[in-house]
């Protein structure tokens, strides 16, 4: 396990506890989760605290303040971390900062013992301007400190919070550092905060980026500093050279129109490595070289399917995309055919596939090309809200955003009234609520309780949405209890007995250590669809070269789950290479789909949940392509006692 989550850790141990169960599932107020966590002892308060902290409510900041005096340190630690997903606890994370800064450094054993990293990880995720010196100053500090500063630094950048630009600097000069971890970190913090507008400090980090001494590092630093350059040749040919694929990737990745010519890229189609093969695939879409449809064209015959599918949106992309007369015939191959529906700008045409085409893949193909449009027919985004596919329903939700709150709520009420799918209700219930900004909403309060008062019987996130919308609008719902479905209600119980997964595919076998203690719900769910075979035969649906590969989707799109939506179980564990998340759409929509990172990714961490770590066969993730096969998933349990 990767070091950092020596500083990150805030299991919720929910065996045991009805009270505890039901929050996780139905994310109970405040004050019933204060209520429910009963006994004296450091677990329960460290349970406690990571139970208030993924609530994500304001309302939990006094409990959590209190609990920097805990006597445990890891009490301590859980409710530093909670507070970084609690809003309004900016001013309370920096008074601890403080206290921690004047009381425990340059004491080994209390320095040891100080939440102080978790406390600098915690700002990052609040992402305030406040706090951009600080964490500055942070960054001369010994590891972990140091990579928790620069990690928070690039969530800054990546927040675009003003002023961020000025820890430039410092984080150029962190990647002299001697440790190979905080130079990862800061070069990661580097790529997230940007070098816009900074020539001379573009130019320094520059000069280095090849020799920093991880793969991530310099694939982060070449990134920060491409669009710097005017002449990219230099930094290109050092790039291909380099033994790591990541690298290599992250600068066809950074290739723009004029950058490079088709012939230089020619090679790498055929690179031993399926990432650069298909990094450079698209790059040859974006090189702007007359030449690069007839060579994209001569290696289709090739590739796999999905490799050809590439291949058919980069030649769009360079201007000689297939035409729709020929790349939808029914005798194209699937993966071929939604390519060609994502190249379609006419709606009406996208609208009759989205709705009617005999297969999902070209179905949220045309859905999606529909979301890329400026402008979408009223009357399109209408019938699409009636679909067939729960999938084009909810493309068609996200449709009719750009409508005046008049003709909007009162069609999307109207959908909710029927709907059953918890993604598509979701989606409904989010856009009402961003509508409610005056305490109303443009429809007949009837009607409206109504759909309100469905929402716990599709459970999870809609059930969320409903109570939090009938609160802002001063509404009296009469809501039923909320419910955890049977079938996973039964498998709870079981998680604290889940120690691994073992996944065979079309590459070979993987094992998964999975973590039932910071993620029970999660654990729970996907041990309960690998043991009635959901996942046998199911596609790696989605791999892309040097960050995911993602499978679990029934329909083979991405677009599809299990029939019910699990919440969020964030923690401070760290998406390093290998790590097991839950996909979602938005916050608490988990459901079937899962992810593993193929490198580093230090800005998944604290928003999806991760519930496990691939701990043998990472050369086999690594190999997975596009629509290779999930064979079958098989839990592995701690044996029965016996009596």
């Amino acid at each position: 396990m990767h070091l950092w989550s020596l500083f990150f850790l805030a299991p919720l141990a929910l065996a045991g506890d009805d009270a505890l169960q039901q929050l996780t599932w139905r994310r109970m107020p405040v004050a019933e989760v204060v209520a429910a966590a009963r006994g004296e002892e450091p677990e329960t308060r460290r349970d406690l605290a990571t139970a208030l902290g993924r609530l994500r409510d304001g309302e939990a900041l006094d409990p959590l303040v209190a609990m920097r005096n805990d006597p445990d340190p890891k009490v301590r630690r859980a409710a530093a971390e909670a507070l970084g997903y609690t809003p309004g606890a900016g001013p309370a994370l920096r008074a601890w900062l403080d206290e921690e800064a004047a009381s425990n450094w340059g004491d080994p054993a209390s320095a040891q013992a100080s939440p102080r990293p978790v406390l600098l990880a915690s700002l990052g995720h609040l992402a305030e301007a406040d706090d951009i010196d600080r964490l500055v100053a942070a960054l001369g500090e010994p590891w972990p400190a140091s990579g928790a500063a620069a990690v928070a630094l690039g969530r800054l950048g990546r927040a675009e919070v003003e002023g961020v630009e000025r820890s430039v600097p410092a984080l150029i000069a962190a990647l002299e550092r001697p440790s190979p971890r905080i130079v990862e970190a800061a070069a990661f913090g580097l790529y997230r905060v940007g070098l816009d507008d900074a020539p001379a400090q573009a130019a320094k980090a520059g000069a280095t980026w090849s020799r920093l001494p991880t793969g991530p590092a310099r694939a982060w630093v070449l990134k920060a500093v491409w669009a710097q350059f005017e002449d990219h040749s230099e930094l290109f040919a050092l790039a291909l050279a380099d033994p790591e694929p990541v690298v290599r990737v992250a600068a066809l990745d950074a290739l723009q129109a004029g950058d490079t010519t088709a012939a230089q890229l020619a090679p790498l189609l055929k690179d031993d490595h399926p990432w650069v093969r298909r990094a450079a695939t698209a790059a040859l879409g974006r090189c702007g070289d007359p030449d690069a449809p007839r060579l994209l064209t001569s290696h289709s015959q090739e590739w796999t399917l999905w490799e050809t599918a590439v291949a058919v949106s980069a030649l769009a992309e360079a201007g000689s995309p297939m035409s729709a007369e020929t790349g939808l015939r029914p005798e194209k191959s699937v993966p071929v055919r939604a390519a060609v529906a994502t190249s379609l700008t006419d709606p009406a045409r996208l609208g009759d596939l989205a709705s009617g085409d005999q297969e999902a893949l070209v179905r949220t193909a045309a859905a999606g090309a529909l979301l890329d449009l400026e402008e979408v027919p009223a009357e399109v985004a209408r019938s699409l809200l009636e679909a067939e596919d729960a999938a084009v329903r909810e493309a068609a939700v996200a449709l009719v955003e750009p409508w005046p709150s008049e003709e909007a709520v009162p069609a999307l009420v109207a959908r909710g009234g029927e709907e059953s799918s918890p993604d598509v209700l979701g989606a409904i219930l989010e856009q009402l609520g961003s509508r409610a900004t005056d305490g109303a909403l443009p429809v007949e309060e009837a009607v409206l309780r109504e759909m309100l008062a469905r929402a716990p019987q599709v459970g999870g996130r809609p059930d969320r949405l409903a109570r939090d919308l009938a609160r802002r609008l001063s509404l009296d719902v009469a809501f039923p209890p909320s419910q955890i479905p049977p079938e996973l209600e039964v498998r709870l119980d079981d998680a604290a007995a889940i120690r691994s997964a073992r996944v065979h595919t079309d590459r070979g076998e993987f094992r998964v250590e999975l973590f039932p203690d910071v993620a029970p719900v999660a654990v729970a769910n996907f041990a309960r669809l690998a043991d009635d075979g959901f996942y046998d035969g199911l596609l790696f649906h989605r791999v892309v070269p040097a960050f995911v590969v993602q499978g679990g989707c029934p329909r083979g799109d991405g677009w599809g789950g299990p029939g019910w939506t699990i919440p969020d179980e964030v923690s401070g564990l760290p998406y390093d290479v290998g790590a097991v998340g839950m996909a979602r759409a938005a916050r608490d929509t988990g459901g079937s789909q899962w992810f593993v990172t193929l490198t580093p990714q230090p800005h998944l961490v604290g928003d999806y949940t991760l519930f496990g770590r691939v701990s043998h066969g990472m050369h086999v993730v690594k190999a997975l392509q596009q629509g290779d096969h999930i064979q079958s998933v098989r839990i592995e349990r701690v044996p029965p006692r016996t009596p």
